[in-house]
């Protein structure tokens, strides 16, 4: 199960271009000033939350040095292989979060997994250094709930306005929100609902999954990672995921 997931993470189209979304906003969003006013890279801490066989951390590897937390061995396993020089806990979120603070937090489709997201999103604040930046990512829209969402452990989906007002009381100043996987937005639906009427009861986890054929897996990875040109300057109305970059404000401790 794990040796799938490790390979999903690494090949999947969605993983992959998920993480190019991210890395572009991160690129844009988390820009020190100079280094006389942040310090050497050296001294800045990057903690990815959920953060799985340790893909997205390799990822942050330039910005600083890396954390990361999952409640899952198997994939902490992985995470430390990937990722030698990472401080990895095993452990769950919040209730195990380290008591150092961050100028990066990663919290990538981890929120619709804990029962108590605003406490989540409480400790986030809490973790973070004073203008340090948090990026968020969530599954969207209620009616798009499937079988998928039961075997993946999911509580909720997530709208724009629902999850930028839960960042806004975590203390959070949203600088921006809005949904994305939008381009594949109509045949993605059209399958999830198709999945909930023709097989309600069956569900199957994403670790189950297999790879599309490799034509297809690189089609899909490029109509989704041209998002991220756009996402940098717009907002989409509707998608299959939300993405939200939040910073704590530089007057809070």
């Amino acid at each position: 199960m794990y040796e799938n997931l490790y390979r999903l993470d690494d090949r999947h189209w969605w993983f992959r271009a998920r993480k190019n979304i991210v890395l572009r906003l991160i690129n844009k969003y988390f820009r020190p000033k100079s280094y006389f006013e942040v310090g050497p890279r050296s001294s800045r801490k990057i903690f990815d939350i959920g953060c799985g066989t340790g893909m997205i951390l390799q990822s942050l590897s330039k910005y600083g040095e890396q954390w990361g937390i999952d409640s899952d061995r198997g994939v902490t396993d992985f995470a430390r292989q990937k990722n030698p020089a990472a401080k990895i806990i095993h452990g769950f979120f919040p209730q195990d979060a380290p008591s150092e603070k961050f100028d990066l937090v990663t919290a990538l489709d981890v929120l619709e997994h804990i029962n108590d997201d605003e406490a989540a999103l409480s400790k986030i604040y809490d973790v973070l250094k004073p203008g340090g930046l948090a990026v968020v990512t969530v599954p969207a829209l209620a009616f798009l709930w499937t079988g998928h969402d039961i075997a993946s452990h999911h509580k909720r989906r997530y709208g724009v306005r629902e999850l930028g007002s839960k960042l806004k009381n975590a203390g959070l100043r949203v600088e921006k929100i809005s949904y994305c996987n939008t381009f594949l937005f109509l045949p993605i639906a059209v399958a999830k609902i198709a999945q909930r009427a023709l097989f309600r009861n069956k569900v199957r986890s994403h670790l189950d999954g297999d790879l599309p054929i490799p034509w297809m897996n690189k089609l899909l990875e490029a109509v989704f990672s041209a998002e991220k040109y756009l996402l940098s300057g717009v907002n989409f109305p509707f998608g299959i995921s939300i993405i939200a970059v939040a910073s704590k404000p530089n007057d809070q401790k």
